[in-house]
């Protein structure tokens, strides 16, 4: 046989012929599982012999012999300590199963059973270095179903460069996976992962610490069944503190399912970001796509006082189903940087941006929102846009910033204005959205009691800043009230920024049943008698400038109604 790859120390590919392995393998298998020295295949290793109470001394001294792939026959070997696969290596099983049994049954083809006291099970590195390694075909695991011990780690990283990871169950951990860069020497740069598996977490299922350069295609963190533990979360991005830090950036998920399958032990958030501070490091860039993500007990996304900024969250073709928990869990110290969210699905309770100190450009696009409401009070020049979104509840907008909605829609609710808890925002923009309303009527001298209507009907549209108004009034009865006839239950209430007045206006462009009028009819926004910034007074012209039209000017009756037919336009 002859092994086919490339120099240890300049690559982790180190692969076997098909046909070499396949034999290799047969011969492991003729022997019951018992494992075979093989020195006719260069750079190979299978330890022997296996099968002890403990074969961890075993593994660990194949793994130093100066071998490039250490081979692990398919069968459950016990270690009573850590295995340490050294810079240029790869520990590779025979093959790969990733689900933990019932009970912790090691039901594996290749699967490595720890003790359940060690520390950390397998480190891959002793941050000195940046220098491949590899990890393939193995399910991690630890003895009996106890909870793991605190800070326990099933794989450790530490430094190395192009790392990889292939077809990995870990299980019964406090931590699952642990990528971390020795800042201060640099050590640690871009790992590939591909099949990546957890079940039976008690902290975190993956940790990202520092590292730069992660790529993740494929897996699950979580399984079905009643295996899995509360934990924290799915994932933890922490560090970059330091002006020597490359990290954490560029850490790209693909087509991963987020799930704990028992529901009664579920991970509080999706993401935590954690101590993850900006200045003097590169912590950006964070990118999920075809994702599906449940089983979470508190939020999907949060993070802690001592996060100053999330840069460049980018979530694409994701699925959130957790619709009695919130989207965002952030602390109002942490600032949100040039974040997108495209094409997903968010079965949420609440979508809200409170109190997040500062949005800096976040583009939510092509997206559901349901069944919760949408909120953001901002602070600071905030800069948020929607558009082409489908909204499941009312959507409620203030404080300072631009929002800014393109065509929304909505299966319920619609946006909510005039509510004290969410001041109206700095600059707001609605564009390509509106609704058919009958409450727009007529308030006389502040007062609609008794006022009949044949006809009540208008539709309204967003342009920007502006409503556009058109309505129909048939008035029957104008009831007992005398004084100023006013447009009343507009749809939106007005900029309040021109003094209550003036933020817009409109005409009667028919009106019928009506006398004492000295010219055409005009309309202008007026705060109503109790402050309400919901009516539009009607006016005519006079000698000494204008005058408004009174109850005097109507004259309706069942036979022959009032009819005003007109048009009305103001910011908001």
């Amino acid at each position: 046989m002859t092994f086919m790859g490339c120099r240890p120390e300049f690559c982790s590919c180190f692969v076997l012929s098909y046909t070499h392995y396949l034999l290799l393998m047969s011969r492991l298998q003729s022997e019951g599982g018992r494992p075979m020295a093989f020195p006719d295949v260069p750079g190979v290793v299978v330890p022997s012999p296996l099968g002890a109470a403990d074969d961890a001394p075993v593994i660990n001294a194949a793994l130093a012999s100066g071998a490039s792939v250490v081979l692990l026959p398919a069968m459950t070997i016990n270690c009573g300590s850590t295995l340490n696969i050294p810079y240029g290596v790869e520990l590779r099983g025979a093959a790969f199963n990733a689900i933990l049994w019932p009970g912790g049954t090691t039901q594996f083809p290749t699967a490595l059973r720890f003790a359940a006291g060690v520390a950390t099970c397998i480190t891959m590195g002793t941050g000195s270095d940046n220098i491949p390694m590899a990890l393939t075909n193995i399910h991690v695991t630890r003895a009996g179903t106890s909870a793991p011990p605190a800070g326990s780690i099933g794989v450790s990283v530490y430094g190395g460069y192009n790392v990889r990871l292939e077809n990995v169950m870990v299980s019964r951990h406090a931590i699952g996976y642990s990528f971390k860069e020795n800042v201060p020497a640099g050590a640690g740069i871009s790992a590939k992962v591909s099949g990546l598996y957890s079940s039976a977490i008690s902290d975190v299922h993956l940790l990202v610490d520092s590292w730069p350069e992660l790529y993740i295609n494929g897996g699950r963190l979580g399984q079905n069944g009643t295996e899995d533990l509360t934990c924290n979360a799915y994932i933890r991005v922490t560090g970059g503190a330091g002006s020597g830090a490359q990290g954490p950036n560029s850490l790209i998920v693909e087509q991963v399912q987020f799930n704990q399958g028992n529901v009664n032990a579920k991970p509080a958030h999706w993401i935590q970001f954690s101590s993850l501070v900006n200045t003097g490091s590169n912590a950006l860039e964070y990118k999920f796509t075809d994702c599906h993500i449940e089983g979470v007990g508190t939020s999907f996304i949060t993070s802690n006082s001592a996060t100053d900024s999330i840069t460049q969250l980018n979530i694409a073709s994701c699925t959130f189903n957790q619709p009695e928990v919130p989207f965002f869990g952030l602390h109002a110290n942490t600032t949100l940087n040039n974040c997108s969210i495209t094409s997903c699905d968010i079965f949420t309770s609440l979508f809200r941006l409170a109190p997040t100190n500062q949005v800096n450009d976040l583009a939510v696009s092509n997206c559901r929102i349901t069944p919760g409401e949408t909120q953001l009070l901002f602070t600071g020049s905030s800069t948020v846009s929607f558009s082409d979104m489908s909204f499941g509840s009312n959507v409620r907008v203030g404080g300072s910033g631009v929002v800014n909605f393109s065509n929304p829609t909505f299966t319920a609710g619609s946006f909510v204005f005039g509510d004290p808890a969410y001041p109206r925002a700095n600059k707001m923009s609605i564009v390509n959205y509106g609704a058919e309303t009958s409450s727009i009527g007529i308030a006389i001298n502040g007062v609609t009691t008794g006022i009949a209507y044949s006809l009540q009907t208008a539709s309204w549209q967003f342009n920007g800043n502006r409503v556009d108004i058109a309505f129909r009034i048939g008035i029957t009865n104008k009831g007992s009230q005398v004084g100023p006839v006013a447009l009343t239950n507009l749809p939106v209430p007005f900029d309040l920024s021109y003094g209550g007045q003036g933020a817009g206006g409109g005409v009667l462009t028919l009106w019928e049943n009506m006398s004492g009028l000295t010219s055409p009819v005009i309309l202008s926004t007026q705060l109503s008698s109790g402050g309400a910034a919901t009516q539009a007074g009607l006016w005519m012209s006079s000698a000494t400038g204008r005058t408004a039209v009174t109850t005097s000017n109507l004259n309706p009756s069942v036979a022959n109604p009032t009819r005003l037919f007109g048009t009305l336009s103001y910011t908001f």
